[in-house]
């Protein structure tokens, strides 16, 4: 792989990891906007649920993209 694509890819890896972060922190701040919307208490636990996976995938990617990538700079 060239350094050039590598360097794109650890650069994206820290925008996914930066928007998982942001989206974890602005998970009640939703909710407060979704929970005027009259639903069952299970569907707004659902929502809660599926924003904080949606999340943890965004951190998971990028921290994996970054490992792999950035070991292949050092290398």
């Amino acid at each position: 792989m060239e350094r050039s694509k590598a360097i794109f890819h650890v650069v994206w890896g820290v925008l996914l990891l930066l928007m998982g972060v942001l989206l974890f922190i602005q998970v009640p701040q939703v909710m407060e906007r979704i929970a005027q919307i009259e639903y069952h208490r299970f569907v707004k636990w659902f929502i809660r649920i599926i924003i904080y996976i949606i999340a943890l995938l965004l951190i998971g990617g990028g921290a994996r993209k970054i490992y792999e990538h950035y070991k292949y700079l050092k290398g």
